[in-house]
Order: C-alpha cells, then structure tokens, then sequence
C-alpha cells in the first residue's frame, strides 16, 4: 500500500510568515526589527556619535557635514534628547513623529560671532594663522560651554524598509531640529556679515551694545537687592524684631513685612536670577558666582526668620546678617567696578 501524503494547511503556514518577537518581527524564517526599534537605534546612535552603527538607519554623514570637525560635532550633539510619539507603518513605508531638544545654538553662535569680532578688533596685529587658531578655541569653546536655554521641536520622518531595519529619511530641517538650529543660526551669521560687507564697525557695535544691556540689567539687579530688598523690606524687619519699630522709629506689621520679601523674592529677584545666570559664564564669571552666593545667603537669612517666627522686639532672637550683608555688598562692588573696566581700558572679565 502506497504511503499517504500529508498537507499542512494553509493558514498554518502563514501563521510562520510574520510572528512578532520583542523587538522583532519574523518573516519568513528571518528576524525583521520593528520599526520603533530601528528609530530607537538610529537616534541613539546620533545621540552616541556612534557614525557606524547610525549608516545602517539613515545618512549620519548627512548630519555630521552640517557641522564639521568631530569635536565641534560632539559638543553640539551632547544635549540633544529625543522621544517617540507616534509610529506608523504601511506596508515597507511609514513614519515616526519625534519630539528633539537640544541647546538653542541661535544664541550660542550669535555670541561666538561678536566674542570673534571683539577679539579681532582688538588684537588687529596678530597674524593670520595665529588668528584663526584663536578664533577656533572662541568657537569650540562656546559650542562647548555656551549657556542656552533648550529648544523642543516636533519633527516627522519618513521610514523605508530595507533589509532587516527600517531606515530613516532625515530633511535639512529635520537635521536643524537634531542639532538645536546650528545650520539656522550659521547661515543667518553668514548672512549677516554679508548684508554689514563684513564690517568691524557694525559688529563692534553690537558687541558693545550687548555689554552696554548687561551692565544696565546688573545694575538695577544691584539697586534693586539693595534699596528695594534690603532697605525697603528687610531692615524693616529686623529692625522690628530687635526694637519693635522700622528702622524709622514708627510702627511696623512684621508679618506683613514679611509677605512683602516673599513677593519681592518671588517675581523680581527671580527674573534677575534668570537674566544673570544667563550671562556669558566667561566673561561675566566672578559676578556669576557672587550672585549666586548672594542669593544662598538671602535665602538663609530669610529662612532663619520664618523657622524662629519672631515677635516684634523679640527678647531671645536677633537675626544674624553678617554673612548677608558681605554677600550683597561684594555683588555691588562687583557690578561697578565691571561698569568702570569697560568704559577705561581695561579687558573686561
């Protein structure tokens, strides 16, 4: 008797066509990456500066030539961030929104550009190649210690199949959110040079009108710790605490007092704090840091009182402001002697 012969069904062998694994697919005997596992590894790659692990997604040099050299690639890169929102596929096409951030590089080369200038306008002797090897440290400095806000943007690529991974299809305006405006900002400074005919005066005149919104910002941040905060509010207060009266001898709401450093700490100390944190790290650093030790002294000053809750001519607690009052007086002094290196010919910080 002849053998029997058997047929697998067919919906069996499709069962063997296309089985999900982790982050693969299998079809026909061959594992398949998902598609969200190949945007993961494209962008993880970027993130890394891993080049050759990212060729096998998308065109990393495509990304790397915006840029240049390696070094300055990896510091524009080192704060880029990404995440997944949306991936979906049709067939061997589809395609990924992600949300990118990165350092807003619109400013950090904006203060390369003067920083340069300023620089060349005042070391026109040197020669060529001496120049340009300067002018190179100012730039990598800055891409690589800049301080900028972050810029998040939403960008949608287009995926192909290819292979075993999906690769990824990157725009010029994909590649700009990657890298925080970088080839936005390059091109505006180029275009800026050549709409000025790459005068020295018009960028000297903006650098001095950058350093000129400093000095005024620095300088109402210093009257206003000084006259607003201390010797409108906080003296007041202390002087209630050690004698029952303002510093006026009349009478004094302490806790009212005390809602009005709140407030004054609250909205217009934090904008200064903002707006001086944000200074060139550079060329403002003493300042930078004397702030800042101001503010810590502030802050325990103020909250040394609120912990002791104190009664008007208060018999057991006397606030102690030594460490306050040498913090905010150093600020000061910091502030106006910055004020007179610039208008004599001193270099500045």
């Amino acid at each position: 008797m002849g053998r029997k012969k058997y047929f697998l069904p067919v919906v069996f062998i499709a069962l063997a066509v296309l089985i999900s694994v982790g982050g693969y697919e299998y079809y026909e005997n061959v594992y398949l990456e998902k598609p969200e596992e190949s945007v993961t590894k494209a962008f993880d790659s970027i993130q890394s500066g891993d080049g050759y692990e990212a060729e096998r997604y998308l065109d990393y040099s495509a990304i790397t030539d915006k840029v240049g050299s390696k070094d300055i690639f990896n510091a524009v890169i080192r704060d880029f961030g990404y995440e997944i929102n949306e991936c979906e596929t049709d067939g061997d096409k589809g395609k990924a929104v992600l949300q990118v951030q990165n350092r807003d590089f619109s400013i950090l080369y904006g203060n390369y550009v003067i920083d340069a200038y300023s620089y060349v306008l005042q070391h026109s002797d040197m020669n060529e190649d001496d120049m340009k090897e300067k002018l190179d440290s100012i730039f990598v400095d800055e891409m690589e210690n800049g301080k900028a806000s972050t810029v998040i943007s939403l960008i949608t690529v287009e995926l192909n199949r290819k292979g075993r991974v999906w690769t990824v299809s990157l725009d010029d305006s994909d590649i700009d959110s990657i890298l925080g405006g970088y080839v936005t900002a390059q091109e505006d400074a180029q275009e800026l040079l050549a709409d000025s005919g790459s005068s020295l005066e018009s960028i000297e005149e903006a650098y001095q009108q950058q350093i000129d919104d400093a000095g005024n910002m620095l300088k109402n941040a210093a009257h206003f710790i000084v006259d607003d905060l201390w010797n409108g509010e906080l003296c007041n207060v202390i002087s209630c605490i050690n004698a029952g009266t303002d510093t006026d001898g009349n009478e004094y709401d302490l806790e009212q007092g005390m809602e009005n450093v709140d407030s004054l700490m609250e909205d217009k100390l934090a904008q200064y704090d903002t707006q001086i944190n944000d200074l060139d790290s550079n060329k403002y650093k003493d300042i930078i840091d004397a702030w800042n030790i101001y503010k810590s002294e502030l802050n325990y000053l103020v909250e040394d009182i609120k912990e002791n809750d104190p009664n008007p001519k208060d018999y057991y607690y006397h606030p102690d402001t030594a460490g306050f009052e040498s913090a905010m007086n150093n600020f000061v002094n910091l502030v106006y002697n910055e004020e007179s290196s610039q208008d004599g010919s001193g270099d500045t910080q």
